[in-house]
């Protein structure tokens, strides 16, 4: 774990001065070296990226080995976020991988949840929970995997490995469980300021009219009145 936060020291310098590097103002032109000396010049911007990437892809590794599912979800997804400015065709695998993590984290945390003996001193836990904050990292990055990834879980219903009982609850307010968690998504990106994501994650969720979708466009309408009522 040492080591861990080591890197993530070490990353988070080497992030901001990539940072200061691109934010910087410009400085007056420099006399270019001669030819012969050009290729001896080094590109402080580009060792900068090199080397976190590096220090990214050594938390990649380090993180898969973490036992607690939990905690190795969200490490992914956080360092996945990061990697994203570096490589974004990497950091989408990573956050797949965060998603299967936090998949298996959810299904162990409510078995748990369920036994005799946690139930007289825990609220029930989530199926969810620990996707619904994977999510949250990838809809910031990108709304097309955030949609493929809700529709996993529709078909967990389909399937029928999702909670009967909660199901019969969601069919009576006109939802799903992955409409639920469609718009409570958007409805935390919305409360964030982030309006336009919001309303392309919880657009396939209000085509059916539902309490959740109703909900969401009453706060909408707070934010932006023109865009609710374009609904």
């Amino acid at each position: 774990m040492k080591s861990i936060c080591n890197l993530l020291i070490l990353f988070l310098t080497v992030s901001y001065s990539v940072n200061a590097q691109s934010t910087a103002p410009e400085k007056p032109p420099t006399k270019k070296p001669p030819a012969n000396q050009a290729t001896a010049v080094a590109d402080p911007e580009k060792e900068r990226r090199t080397l976190a990437l590096s220090t990214l892809n050594s938390l990649i590794a380090d993180v898969s080995q973490f036992r607690d599912l939990t905690l190795r979800s969200r490490s992914q997804a956080r360092v996945a976020d990061a990697l994203w400015a570096f490589d974004t065709e990497q950091a989408k695998r990573l956050f797949r991988r965060a998603w299967d993590s936090a998949e298996s984290a959810d299904h162990d945390n409510l078995q748990r949840s369920r036994s005799p003996t946690r139930q007289k001193t825990h609220a029930p836990a989530s199926a969810y929970q620990i996707r619904e904050e994977v999510l949250r990292f990838i809809a910031r990055r990108d709304r097309v995997l955030a949609d493929e990834l809700l529709e996993k879980l529709r078909d967990e219903e389909k399937t029928g490995t999702t909670d009967p009982a909660r199901n019969s609850i969601l069919r009576s307010w006109g939802m799903s469980e992955a409409t639920l968690q469609r718009l409570e998504l958007a409805s935390k990106l919305l409360k964030e300021g982030d309006l336009q994501r919001a309303v392309q994650i919880a657009e396939p969720a209000l085509a059916t009219p539902s309490a959740g979708a109703i909900e969401f466009l009453t706060v909408l309408r707070e934010r932006n009145a023109s865009e609710a009522d374009r609904r």
